[in-house]
């Protein structure tokens, strides 16, 4: 999809965001990633990252680390990463709520993928909303009531590495011409809704 699309920035949340590294990692098209509160992040096979107390066993199973090849790791390292988190991260290891464990270990896993990504050379970045004054964001800050204030730290780090593309807006998706079908009147069925 984004070949046909051509060159554009890949916006993720959640559990999508191991899709994203995994899009970015095969298409050059990809020009920064923003990954509001990946559930995941990407790790080379050679520099797992460093473990750390996690409370709940099946938080541990389900975000045990995404390993993937040293090549493929390298390619995050020639692109911007942005990485959001909202508000109410647990700060201390939870043994009983569950979801506030997976935000918690979630976020410690970001920061390290950050570090390890601009060891690698790269520009990655975690932003804690509240860090910046922005408190009460949900899990999907890009939909809480201050979205517009979260719009400008994205659009703020955009403009920051040239990619805001206001003085080149996209037009859309050069689509090939498909030939024009028409069903002939004589030819529809009426629909019974009955």
């Amino acid at each position: 999809m984004i070949h046909s699309i051509g060159d554009g920035i890949l916006i993720t949340h959640s559990n999508s965001g191991q899709y994203g590294w995994e899009i970015a990692m095969a298409s050059d098209k990809v020009k920064a990633v923003i990954a509001f509160e990946p559930g995941a992040c990407a790790f080379p096979e050679s520099e797992k990252p460093q473990d750390f107390e996690i409370g709940i066993d099946l938080v541990k199973e389900r975000l045990e680390p995404r390993l993937v090849s040293d090549e493929d790791f390298e390619k995050l390292t020639q692109i911007p990463i942005l990485i959001i988190f909202g508000d109410n991260i647990a700060d201390t290891v939870q043994r009983q709520r569950f979801n506030a464990e997976v935000w918690r270990v979630a976020l410690k896993r970001a920061y390290q993928f950050a570090a390890l990504i601009n060891a690698h050379g790269g520009d990655a970045q975690v932003i804690e909303l509240p860090n910046l004054g922005l408190k009460g964001n949900t899990h999907a800050a890009f939909a809480d009531t201050n979205n517009q204030e979260v719009l400008k730290v994205v659009e703020d780090f955009l403009a920051y590495k040239n990619l805001d593309g206001y003085s080149n807006p996209h037009l859309g998706p050069v689509l090939p011409k498909v030939k024009d079908y028409t069903i002939p009147l004589s030819e529809q069925k009426a629909i019974s809704w009955d």
